[in-house]
């Protein structure tokens, strides 16, 4: 599942990610993120993990059809999780087609993650 969710700043966009993330899953995310591309000339990240069972094929073939081309847009991405062995993970992919800075935070320090990502 991933889904948008609010966030306090319009060049911010809030996801909330837990198990495994399919094609549609990155489609139905495409539209306010395109959006948040047209009306800023940076666009930040803010995700919460519950648990994450990995991304399908489709599911990583349509993130870095979206993301590659606008990779200089993305600044920052604030993960909120309080599952440490995903750190791993999140910095590979970061590695391959994020271009911005990374930053954890654990599930008590939302707050923190969310001002951060805005500054």
């Amino acid at each position: 599942m991933l889904e948008v969710i609010d966030v306090p700043a319009e060049n911010v966009i809030g996801l909330q990610l837990d198990g495994k993330i399919n094609k549609q899953d990155i489609c139905k995310i495409l539209s306010p993120i395109r959006y948040a591309l047209e009306c800023n000339t940076t666009v930040n990240i803010y995700i919460e993990i519950d648990t994450l069972e990995g991304f399908s094929l489709g599911a990583l073939y349509e993130e870095m059809k979206m993301t590659l081309p606008q990779i200089r847009h993305f600044k920052k991405e604030a993960v909120v999780t309080d599952q440490t062995s995903l750190k791993k993970w999140v910095n590979l992919g970061n590695t391959l087609w994020w271009g911005g800075e990374v930053k954890y935070f654990s599930s008590c320090d939302r707050d923190k993650a969310l001002q951060w990502v805005q500054n």
